[in-house]
């Protein structure tokens, strides 16, 4: 458990919300308070800076515990845990929107509690952790000429940075809401070579990290990509996402094709003076040796 961790609890009905505060204080928690409105919770939440809120679904006053849980996630990082005697789906639709860190079912069961708190409280620090790499990533992104990304463990597009649009013409906010675009983007002759790479298996001996495939932007040109990628994992091995660089190298494949064409021509024109040279007998004179 993390110990000390500020709970703010917002439940209406008094006798449940001092109930709830004897066993937190109990498990060691600190309760700067109890409150029973969603407005009062917008007033207090500033400056009680609470770790978590335990925020009743049913509350008196206009606003109720989902309405108030989006309003408070529009100013704070706040992980949220609703205490809730309902069950219905559309209750727990609505309030999936506000992506909160758990659920407590009235009656209360004092053990559940505390667990439920704790996974909580520690999904939170993971995902601050993660956040805050992912900001440095973009960051660091967003000066790049690079078409950067970061996808989840599910290759779900996280983050897309600015030069996606420069290289591709798409905005990044549109592979992010539209992930099947990356792979409708592929060049028809190269999507094997791309559903090859996506699909190795990490660490399989056919896992490559870095592969170069042609897209066809949203005007219809055709640019090499040449494409990195990285696994993310955490401290137990498991996959938790993938940093991914594509670079522009069309002009690069560009001077490397017109270099096979001179080759080649190059190639067929010796042929041709071979051919017509076959009677022919070539001396070469050294100067410096007389020979």
């Amino acid at each position: 458990m993390i110990e000390r961790a500020k709970i703010l609890i917002i439940e209406d009905e008094s006798i449940v919300a001092e109930d709830l505060k004897e066993v937190l204080e109990k498990k060691g928690y600190v309760v700067p308070g109890t409150l029973s409105s969603g407005e009062e919770a917008l007033e207090v939440v500033g400056t009680c800076h609470p770790d978590l809120i335990l925020m009743d679904i049913s509350l008196s006053g206009k606003l109720d515990g989902i309405e108030t849980a989006k309003r408070i996630h529009e100013k704070y990082n706040i992980p949220i845990i609703y205490l809730t005697s309902y069950s219905s789906e559309g209750y727990i639709e609505s309030a999936k929107q506000t992506d909160p860190y758990g659920y407590i079912v009235k009656p209360f069961d004092p053990p559940s509690i505390s667990t439920t708190i704790e996974i909580a409280l520690h999904k939170y620090a993971i995902d601050t952790r993660n956040k805050i790499s992912l900001d440095t990533y973009r960051f660091i992104a967003e000066y790049t000429s690079s078409w950067e990304m970061w996808l989840d463990a599910s290759g779900n597009p996280l983050y897309v940075s600015p030069s996606c649009e420069r290289i591709t013409g798409y905005k990044p906010a549109e592979i992010i809401t539209h992930p099947r675009l990356l792979q409708d983007m592929v060049f028809s002759e190269d999507r094997q070579i791309y559903a090859d790479h996506v699909g190795c298996a990490v660490g399989s001996q056919n896992h490559s990290d870095t592969v170069n495939f042609r897209i066809v932007t949203r005007s219809g040109d055709v640019r090499w990509i040449g494409h990195s990628c990285i696994q993310i994992r955490d401290k137990q091995g498991s996959v938790i996402g993938k940093r991914i660089s594509n670079a522009d190298i069309t002009s690069e494949q560009e001077q490397i094709h017109d270099f096979a064409l001179a080759f080649q021509e190059s190639n067929e024109r010796f042929l041709l003076l071979t051919e017509t040279m076959a009677d022919t007998i070539i001396f070469v004179y050294d100067e410096a040796h007389g020979l």
